[in-house]
């Protein structure tokens, strides 16, 4: 509305003028001359218009309205909090792994972050899917009676600390394949910080039982960052023999 009005003032002013002009061919007098001098004067200390009009236009805009941005300017329409990094705290950057300071700090202080059990914990087990790889075994175009089970080791900073044995868990019988579920539960040492799983795959013969394990193990390290009940997958496809397929966790 005050836009408006003085406008509508500017321009009735100036129709008065063009109209004198066209009348007597005078220039604008020296008094509507000074108001348009001293009303440019006041307005253009604080905007950036050089004519009557601009400045009318300038006149009627809000404080801190910006015409380059067409919007108020943040530093006087904007009063919000501004986040912080320095707000959050220091267990809090550990939980959320954020935190500068050495995983064994966050561990020590927070209990996050810990590379080794902090408490014992059980292992959850489970053998899921066999298949045998080639039909050769015994030299003889059959298939095989694969006994399996696996050895695990536990470590603490490098040294063995326990050697477990999950028992068999397949015991087949003319069989090159196989899946479902066969589970055991073991007990890991608090300060654990790594394990691995070595398979067995042995072949049950009448005269002498063949040993046909890859002879690989597959390790996992930072079990203190696992979750509870967080799956771990592994698998053994590194002989022509077979594939082994099992999963385990932690709680």
């Amino acid at each position: 509305m005050k836009k408006n009005k003085i406008i509508s003032w500017v321009v009735s002013a100036l129709t008065f003028t063009f109209l004198m002009a066209c009348a007597d061919e005078s220039p604008v007098s020296p008094l509507e001359e000074d108001l348009e001098e001293e009303y440019i004067t006041h307005y253009s200390s604080s905007s950036s218009c050089t004519s009557i009009i601009d400045c009318a236009d300038a006149a009627s805009r809000p404080h801190g309205y910006s015409s380059s941005s067409e919007k108020y300017s943040s530093s006087s329409y904007y009063y919000g909090n501004s986040y912080s990094s320095s707000s959050v705290s220091e267990s809090e950057k550990c939980r959320l792994g954020t935190s500068s300071k050495p995983d064994s700090y966050c561990c020590s202080y927070y209990g996050y972050q810990c590379v080794a059990l902090q408490e014992a914990k059980t292992l959850h087990f489970t053998v899921t899917d066999y298949y045998q790889g080639s039909y050769e075994w015994d030299g003889l175009d059959d298939p095989g009676d694969p006994e399996i089970y696996f050895n695990i080791y536990t470590y603490k900073n490098g040294a063995k600390a326990q050697s477990l044995s999950t028992g068999y868990l397949l015991d087949l019988k003319n069989q090159t394949a196989w899946s479902g579920t066969k589970s055991v539960a073991l007990t890991i040492n608090s300060g654990v910080d790594s394990l691995k799983v070595c398979p067995h795959v042995i072949d049950e013969d009448v005269l002498s039982n063949d040993d046909y394990s890859s002879d690989y193990c597959f390790s996992k390290g930072k079990l203190g960052k696992l979750d509870d009940y967080e799956d771990v997958y592994q698998y053994d496809a590194e002989t022509n023999k077979y594939s082994l397929y099992w999963q385990w966790y932690l709680y």
